[in-house]
Formats: structure tokens, C-alpha cells, sequence
């Protein structure tokens, strides 16, 4: 995790990386708080991200704007967000042009 922390680029690239997986978890939810963020996303990532990990993706994903409060302690993906992370699955998933 240091060692991580310590490669901004390579902490950037993986935290660009649980974008899917928790953003389809707060969508599938529909609104939810970072606790119960942690604890859906265990099981898709199997212990690959720490509960420090996945609270630095929330911020990250909050500076991004991604996510706006809904209720008391809940929060749900921003418009923005969903077409933000639908476009970089389009670009992941399109062909490759060499």
C-alpha cells in the first residue's frame, strides 16, 4: 500500500481501475454511504482493495463530481458520473485502431 502511495501514477491507474466495479455497485444500490460501499464491494474485489483504498476512491470520486448526496448520509451517482464512466467503458470495450 505504501509502495503504492508512493507512485501517484500507478495509484491514479488503479484507482481509475475500481471505477467499474464501484460505480456499479452505488448504480446498482442506487444510493448508499462509503460504509456500505465497503462492505457490497467486498465481494467483487475479493480483498484486492483496502477499506483506506476504496475510502481515497470515494474522494476521488467526489473531486470528480460522481457523487451527490441523496438522503442523510447516502449518495448517489451524478449524471456526470454515469456519462463519464459510460464513456470510458465505450473507449475500453471499442476496437482497437492500430
Amino acid at each position: 500500500m505504501d509502495n503504492q502511495r508512493s507512485e501517484p501514477r500507478e495509484r491514479r491507474r488503479w484507482l481509475r481501475f475500481l471505477d467499474f466495479v464501484l460505480t456499479d455497485e452505488i448504480r446498482e444500490a442506487g444510493a448508499l454511504s462509503r460504509e456500505e460501499l465497503m462492505k457490497m464491494s467486498a465481494r467483487p474485489l475479493r480483498e484486492r482493495a483496502s477499506r483506506e483504498t476504496i475510502e481515497e476512491w470515494w474522494e476521488y470520486a467526489h473531486r470528480r463530481n460522481w457523487l451527490e448526496e441523496h438522503g442523510t448520509g447516502r449518495w448517489r451517482m451524478t449524471s456526470l458520473g454515469r456519462e463519464e464512466v459510460r464513456e470510458i467503458r465505450r473507449r475500453v470495450s471499442g476496437p482497437e485502431i492500430r
